[in-house]
């Protein structure tokens, strides 16, 4: 959130008016219904498909982790990632999360929080969920526009 505070201002921002609607005025069923299904799926993967609960565990909040670094970029902007502007200070705060969160997977570390060594499919599925849901908010993004 802090890196995030460093983000160049939109260049229209001064042409906009006011907002005089709440915060969630915008939020429409459609994202919240999204999100659900999102994390009904992703549930029902970790909870069908692997059978031992440390894995299951290491995987959904792997998956939190990476869906939340995908979310910061969704959030830099009310337009698409693709075009706003480089914040290198995004890029320093994701470094040093994911710095931490490998220590945690790969080293003794994980035995603290019952996590396990992840595989390169395993990484593979986990940045698929999480771009998928990368990819549809942003749609969200641009149809709203």
């Amino acid at each position: 959130a802090l890196a995030l505070s460093t983000e160049h201002a939109e260049g229209d921002v001064m042409k906009r008016k006011p907002s005089r609607e709440g915060i969630l005025k915008r939020v429409k069923a459609f994202p919240l219904i999204a999100g659900f299904l999102l994390f009904l799926v992703g549930f029902l993967f970790f909870y069908l498909y692997i059978e031992d609960i440390d894995k299951a565990r290491t995987m959904a909040m792997t998956t939190g982790f990476v869906f939340q670094i995908f979310l910061v970029f969704n959030c830099k902007s009310k337009r698409a990632v693709f075009i706003s502007k480089f914040n290198k200070y995004i890029f320093y705060a994701i470094s040093v999360s994911l710095a931490l969160h490998l220590l945690v997977l790969y080293t003794p570390l994980n035995v603290l929080f019952s996590f396990v060594s992840l595989g390169i499919f395993d990484w593979l599925k986990i940045i698929i969920l999480s771009g998928a849901c990368f990819l549809l908010l942003e749609a969200i993004k641009i149809k709203m526009k």
